[in-house]
């Protein structure tokens, strides 16, 4: 288990490297909801953290009060208190191909 703070610590170093995340939902059973998002905005005392759409600009509000983490190698678990669970992964870009002349 991660604890909360250490939780929003990652999400700062994400938000402060303007890092995209690869952000799945799951809710209550419902088909898994996949989008890509980067950190907007972090209120640790409130327990909220914001997130943007990059190329559509919607704001997404969470209220992570209660909830608890994992933490992984490139990606965060969250479990909400309501059972939604939040999965962030960072996007890590391939790597250009080189070209042999």
């Amino acid at each position: 288990m991660t604890s909360e703070q250490e939780a929003f610590d990652i999400f700062g170093i994400w938000k402060n490297s303007t890092t995209v995340l690869k952000l799945t939902m799951e809710t209550n059973g419902a088909i898994p909801e996949t989008m890509f998002v980067q950190v907007a905005a972090l209120d640790r005392d409130a327990s909220q953290a914001s997130f943007v759409v990059p190329r559509t600009r919607p704001l997404l509000l969470r209220d992570l009060a209660g909830a608890s983490f994992r933490a992984g190698k490139r990606k965060l678990e969250v479990e909400c208190f309501d059972g939604e669970r939040l999965t962030f992964e960072e996007v890590v870009e391939r790597p250009k191909e080189s070209r042999i002349m």
